[in-house]
């Protein structure tokens, strides 16, 4: 399929090493410990293990990669060799992380992440570590485990592709440390997130590209949980066989940035670690016959078992292991002496753990030598209706980024399209053909919300693939409250004559126009310390309706935040020391818009307290 990207695979010893970025500065605040600290950086190897059968959260045996990831990173850097200060000390914060993910060959999906954080503190004496005075911070151990296992690509990817998955997530913590409770981070939660694929580019973030340079033709996928809040992205690279640039959000109060700066596959020729990965000496190649096929239909694969040569070498009369895993279907097919093998596959009705309009399901295919331990892999794409050609406007695949104040953000559906009054709304619609047929040439109409008719061409859209037109529309400043839509309509004069659905030819997107929420906050006067002060936002609102929540970040004492969440808009906190101290709210309203009032809040001296006590009396000369 073109510009399509189906499912790789990974052989023992394949090796990712990325440059990390690890920033630590919300965990530490949480925790009310007073530090400031640069991001820890530092390099991450990810290392495939092993390949092995581990049972899957619904209890069926499924073929796993094992990637060992290990990491050291520091706050120090070329210019300053401490880069942190904790509780008034400065010094060298060092972290050590080992883990290990166990991943679905099928799909990528991830079952489990287990990972090891090891905290020290080396304090520095005139610009100078002392090893000798280090501090353990903390030695904590986090197992996360996901039913079903989540599923960060949705395979085969393109540009546009939206799904959503419903899962539990498991996150248990345990070890020691001096200033938190680590169980408080145990958690089982109901997550229904959602991701797009909203990019095919070079990776670039905010100016800054990965040191490897082979990765030109890759995917950015966004992520997001259920409210709409981002949680991370991931630059999935094709050539790589995985993530180019990956950015992890974790709710414990962290994020960490692992960015590709060498791939080392095993078993491969040619390979420029800093740009290309060559080529696979031996290698498993799957193909299915149909771009899509119906539920419970015959699909035809074809397997091809080589080495590399010129001419390439087969391997001939080899059992293999085909796995198609979410019917339990388990055959054992062996090469001929051409190094091939055919096998009818029934593709049943089973149905993946992702949501999307793109397919009705893609269903995963593994084929393995179990001695040599080569996988190679392929997706099933059903839809409910195999034609030849049928042109959609695709409401789902819509990709759409809003400028604000010269920031760019990426909108999720999930919480549905929101602007205000001045920004810019970038649109990127999709012409898709769900048909297995080139579909010919034809034009895309396009009216924004303002009424603005326009009509560009859209070029051949080759089966299951499609193509897209940009438009750009500046909400008006004196825009009322309400919803605006913006529509599209693929081949608007019927010129298409195989299409084989004309009903899904148009289709319109609604955005919510409304304003940012007005915050208020109150704030007691005249307290002493020790004495409870009432933080109140509970006035603040949002004039377009719905609710709205706060968090308060509260200067405790110097070089220290803290922060709370607070739905209700209220709190209160108290002060040990007399002084004036900064106190911000942030109000956020449904549409995730923001408002924010800082105020000083003065904290009265208390005056001592005198308890002077004596005995009623004393013998002469008693002491």
């Amino acid at each position: 399929m073109s510009g399509v990207v189906d499912i790789p695979n990974y052989r023992i010893g394949d090796e990712w090493v990325y440059e990390t970025q690890f920033d630590v500065a919300q965990l530490i605040a949480q925790a009310n410990v007073s530090a400031q600290l640069n991001t820890l950086t530092g390099d991450t190897t990810n290392e495939v293990t092993d390949i092995t059968y581990t049972t899957d959260t619904d209890g069926t045996t499924v073929l796993t990669y094992e990637v060992d990831i290990s990491g050291t990173f520091t706050s120090a850097t070329a210019s300053d060799r401490c880069g942190a200060s904790l509780e008034g000390n400065t010094g060298r914060l060092n972290i050590d992380y080992q883990g290990l993910d166990v991943i679905r060959a099928r799909d990528l999906a991830l079952i489990t992440s287990d990972f090891f954080l090891g905290v020290d503190f080396i304090p520095c004496v005139f610009g100078a570590p002392l090893g000798f005075l280090k501090q353990d911070l903390g030695d904590l151990t986090f197992n996360n485990s996901y039913s079903p296992a989540k599923e960060r690509h949705d395979f085969p990817l393109k540009t546009g592709d939206q799904w959503y998955m419903p899962f539990s997530a498991t996150t248990v913590v345990s070890g020691s440390s001096d200033y938190f409770d680590p169980s408080q981070f145990d958690s089982t939660e109901a997550e229904n997130n959602s991701w797009q694929v909203i990019k095919n580019e070079a990776p670039n973030e905010d100016e800054y590209t990965p040191q490897y340079t082979g990765c030109d033709d890759s995917y950015k996928i966004a992520e997001w949980n259920a409210t709409g809040v981002n949680s991370g992205f991931n630059w999935y690279c094709p050539a790589v066989r995985g993530s180019v640039w990956n950015k992890i959000i974790n709710p414990a109060g962290f994020s960490i940035d692992w960015i590709l700066k060498t791939y080392n596959p095993s078993d491969s020729n040619n390979v420029v670690a800093s740009s290309s990965p060559g080529g696979r000496n031996t290698q498993i190649n799957v193909q299915t016959t149909t771009t899509a096929t119906l539920p419970n239909a015959v699909e035809q694969l074809s397997i091809d078992y080589t080495v590399a040569g010129s001419p390439v070498i087969p391997i001939k009369n080899t059992n293999l292991q085909l796995r198609y895993e979410i019917a339990n279907t388990i055959t054992n097919p062996t090469t001929d002496n051409n190094g091939q093998a055919q096998v009818a596959l029934n593709v049943s009705d089973q149905v993946d753990d992702t949501i999307t309009q793109s397919d009705h399901t893609s269903n995963g295919v593994v084929v393995y030598d179990p001695v040599d331990r080569v996988v190679g892999a392929t997706t099933v794409v059903q839809d409910l209706s195999v034609v030849g050609v049928d042109l959609v406007a695709q409401a789902n695949s819509v990709i759409v980024e809003r400028t604000r104040n010269g920031s760019t953000t990426t909108l999720s559906a999930s919480i549905g399209y929101n602007a205000l009054p001045g920004d810019v709304l970038s649109f990127s619609l999709p012409a898709q053909n769900r048909g297995v047929l080139t579909a010919p040439s034809t034009f895309m109409e396009i009216e924004t919300p303002d009424g603005v008719v326009t009509r560009e061409a859209l070029s051949a859209i080759a089966p299951y693939a499609e193509e897209r037109l940009e438009v750009d529309w500046s909400v008006p400043t004196d825009m009322a409250i309400g919803t605006a839509d913006m529509s599209f309509t693929v081949d608007p004069d019927e010129n298409v004559t195989a299409d084989a659905n004309r009903s899904n030819n148009a289709a319109s997107l609604s955005i919510f126009i409304g304003r940012a929420p007005t915050a208020d906050l109150q704030v007691d006067e005249g307290k002493y310390t020790f004495e409870n002060i009432t933080l109140n936002a509970s006035e603040s609102f949002d004039i377009d309706g719905g609710s709205v929540d706060c968090r308060f970040e509260i200067e405790s004492r110097v070089g220290l935040i803290d922060v709370i969440e607070a739905p209700d808009c209220w709190t209160q906190w108290n002060w040990s020391n007399s002084g004036t101290w900064s106190v911000k709210v942030i109000v956020i309203d449904e549409e995730l818009d923001t408002d924010e009032v800082q105020v000083d809040v003065v904290v009265l001296n208390r005056a001592p307290v005198f308890n002077l006590t004596h005995p009623t009396s004393v013998e002469v000369e008693s002491p």
